[in-house]
């Protein structure tokens, strides 16, 4: 190979193929919660849903969407133009923290992650 000049070499697929979006754990799918039908945006403007969700970083006056970095995308303003009566609470690195003590306590969580993950999650 010629070192001199610039080429991209294509080696074929890594193989790898990821995908963010908003995520819960596939254990609130069950049909006793709201009818095991929250994989259904619209069912998050319902105002005992976003009180399903609603946290102590709420409050307890909106439900809690939980990203990571306000960097990742322009999630809050799908919230708002949605309709949605959730805010935003930014985790950074810790996202992954507070999905490890939710699945431990079976809680509810709304989050904006990504796949591949180790986690059973169900995309909205």
């Amino acid at each position: 190979m010629n070192t001199n000049q610039s080429q991209i070499l294509d080696v074929g697929p890594t193989g790898f193929a990821g995908t963010t979006g908003w995520y819960l754990p596939t254990y609130l799918m069950s049909p006793s919660i709201f009818g095991g039908q929250l994989d259904y945006w619209r069912m998050y403007r319902l105002p005992e849903v976003a009180a399903f969700f609603a946290t102590a970083a709420t409050n307890y006056s909106t439900g809690e969407w939980a990203g990571g970095y306000s960097s990742w995308g322009p999630e809050v303003a799908m919230l708002q133009n949605l309709r949605m009566n959730f805010t935003a609470i930014w985790y950074g690195d810790g996202l992954l923290d507070q999905l490890t003590i939710a699945y431990a306590k079976k809680a509810p969580i709304f989050m904006y992650l990504w796949t591949p993950l180790g986690v059973s999650l169900c995309s909205i």
